[in-house]
Order: structure tokens, then sequence, then C-alpha cells
């Protein structure tokens, strides 16, 4: 019976070393992979994005809204940025200059939470279209008084979603990359007729409950794909919770 016990009790405590030791195998590997020093914030959030689609235990989001000012030359007052992105308004390509920034960061959104292919919320348990601001984006005063161009169509911005690519081999275009749809079903989100740069915008993303109606432009995978709007219309994805923190 004594032999018995001890024989239980050895068990119990292989048991626990196993369990301490995998935890903290998995903690060593997130932090070499989020490595604070050295680590900007978007792959810190994909770090968490990645841990949260394979285990509840190290679960926690860790996805900051990157505020970001395009600039021609000048300031994005109202509006602490934490990134500039400078345009060259004397370039002939500046308008491309502002729709590859705006693409980019469009990118950065789609890859920080998974590209689709991540569910890193409990739907069942929120029952919710969960979403992300993963940035919000301001003009500067040299860009909005620009007498050449002050805004951008959507027509324009799809078209170069469509025509450029993500990598230089040429191989995947933006259009491709973010898995959005024609643009005739994406104008029933767009209300607006373009990109105006006196407005602020933010570039959201997000995921469904699966039970849940469908966006018109989102297909029925449960997704919402990548999106440009104004900050003020962000209502229209009926977002009802943010896994994103300012």
């Amino acid at each position: 019976m004594i032999f018995k016990k001890k024989a239980e009790l050895t068990t119990q405590q292989i048991v626990m070393i196993i369990v301490l030791l995998t935890s903290f195998v998995i903690l060593l590997i997130f932090l070499f992979k989020v490595n604070f020093q050295g680590t900007s914030e978007k792959e810190v959030c994909q770090s968490s994005i990645q841990l949260s689609g394979k285990t509840s235990f190290f679960g926690k989001i860790d996805c900051k809204t990157n505020y970001v000012c395009i600039s021609g030359g000048g300031e994005c007052k109202g509006f602490t940025s934490r990134e500039t992105i400078n345009i060259n308004l004397n370039d002939k390509s500046s308008k491309n200059q502002i729709m590859k920034a705006l693409a980019d960061k469009m990118v950065d959104c789609w890859w920080m939470f998974g590209e689709g292919k991540v569910d890193y919320v409990d739907l069942k348990a929120l029952s919710t279209r969960v979403c992300a601001v993963c940035s919000e984006i301001a003009f500067d005063e040299k860009l909005i008084s620009n007498k050449e161009f002050n805004s951008i169509s959507y027509a324009d911005f799809y078209s170069f979603l469509k025509t450029n690519y993500t990598n230089e081999d040429r191989t995947q275009t933006y259009l491709d990359y973010l898995q959005l749809i024609e643009l005739n079903k994406l104008n029933e989100i767009y209300t607006d007729t373009g990109i105006f740069f006196n407005q602020k915008y933010g570039i959201y993303t997000g995921r469904d409950e699966k039970g849940m109606a469908p966006l018109p432009f989102s297909g029925s995978n449960a997704v919402v794909p990548p999106l440009l709007l104004d900050r003020t219309k962000s209502n229209l994805i009926g977002c009802k919770s943010f896994v994103t923190t300012p």
C-alpha cells in the first residue's frame, strides 16, 4: 500500500514537471519570437495573434493601433502620430507614393492578423463581429492644400492595388494578397467616391461569428479583409468589439 501511494505521488510529480516544462518552453519561444528590445509593435502583434490562434494559455492579444501621418513636408495638425511617411510633392509619382503608403499599411494589417487564416478570438463565446483598427491615418496641411490633387478616387486606388505588386519579383499584386473583390461590390461599403486628404481614415480588419450574415464584400468565410474607411464611418462594417488598443 505504501509503495503504491509513493508510485502514485511520483506519477503526479512527473505530470506536473512535464506541464511546467512545456509551459516554460512555450514562454521561451514567445519571448524569443517577440524579442522585446528589437521588435516592432507590428511583429509583437503578429506573434500574439499566432499564439492566440494556437493556445488559450498564452492567448492575450497585444496589438496597438498605429497612428500614421502622411506628410508632404508639414505636420498633421490635431493628430498625434507614431509614424510619419514623407511624400515628395515635386515628384510626378507623388500620388502613387501616397497610394503605396496606404496599400502597405493594409498589407501590414493583413499580415499582423493572420491573413484570414487564424482564429484569434473565441467567436462562439462572443457571437459578434470582432475587429481591429490596425492604423489611423491623417494627411498634413500641404497635402490638404495641394493644388494638383487633394484627394484620390477609390477607382484609382483600386486600380493601383490591382496593377502593383507587394514583392520585388512581381508575383503577387496588392489586390491578390489582400483578398479584396471587385470594386462594384466594395462600393457597398465605400459610400464616398474617394479618399479626401482633409479626412482621417482607419484601416480595419476582423472576423465574424460563423453563424452571422456575412458582409456584402466579405464572402462566406467569416473574414473581414483589410478596409480603408473614413474614420467616422467605421460603423458601416458592424464591429461590436475591438481587439486593438490605442
